[in-house]
């Protein structure tokens, strides 16, 4: 009976145990829509027809500190050429999350999930950082659970229909 349970126990958290690192999906993108660290109305549906980053972060985990500075570059880069970036600002408070905001310069919206309801709705369910990526059409088509590197950033993106990967 002992080797029954650990091996039901085995299985199971075999089968629940998130997969970190780039996945490539296909999935409806959840419903974005919120009020962002500015005080201002965010929708992602504002952004159909646009390849969409979203990344779930949080002021106090420092993965998303070291990735921080890759996405704010990328989204300069590339957000006059039909990519959009959003942050998803997860288990935060409002005041942490604007301060970091501002250290790291960041200039794309960031929507308030003070809950984690967002994050956990969008698969990121194994901690922070998190990134999604959404084709034009509204798929959730790459999931990133851990810190994104450059190369993953402009994999998901071409992948999802936007431009090719960063200049070398």
């Amino acid at each position: 009976m002992r080797r029954f349970a650990f091996f039901a126990l085995g299985l199971l958290v075999a089968c629940s145990t998130p997969q970190f690192g780039l996945r490539k999906i296909d999935e409806p993108m959840p419903k974005l829509a919120g009020t962002t660290l500015q005080g201002e109305a965010f929708d992602a549906a504002d952004y159909r027809g646009k390849v969409l980053v979203i990344n779930f972060w949080a002021s106090w985990c420092a993965p998303c500190r070291e990735e921080a500075p890759i996405l704010e570059a990328t989204w300069e880069r590339l957000q006059n050429e039909g990519v959009q970036f959003v942050g998803v600002d997860s288990r935060d408070q409002d005041a942490a999350g604007r301060a970091f905001v501002k250290e790291f310069g960041i200039t794309y919206p960031s929507v308030k999930d003070p809950s984690g309801k967002v994050a956990f709705e969008f698969g990121i369910n194994a901690g922070l950082p998190g990134t999604v990526v959404v084709n034009r059409e509204g798929r959730m088509v790459y999931r990133l659970l851990g810190q994104l590197e450059q190369k993953d950033l402009d994999q998901m993106i071409a992948g999802a229909g936007g431009p090719a990967a960063s200049p070398s």
